[in-house]
């Protein structure tokens, strides 16, 4: 973790994930990410997961996969 950007990037992810989270909730429409790797997409999974009312799914067939998050309601 040179100079914290490991840190910052794990942050800025969360960020992401809780804004498109706001976003699919607002709009009822799923929001996409990425494509990402297998850590960054387990720090989104995990964002999400800290919400009811948003859920998280990998999709792809690669190394670098996009997260679809969208609302449970």
């Amino acid at each position: 973790d040179c100079n914290g950007f490991r840190r910052e990037k794990d942050l800025e992810l969360k960020q992401m994930a809780r804004f498109n989270a706001e976003k699919a909730r607002s709009s009822g429409v799923a929001q996409e990410m990425g494509p990402l790797n297998p850590y960054e997409r387990r720090i989104v999974h995990l964002a999400i997961a800290e919400d009811a009312d948003a859920t998280s799914e990998s999709t792809g067939d690669a190394f670098m996969k996009t997260v679809i998050i969208s609302t449970t309601r």
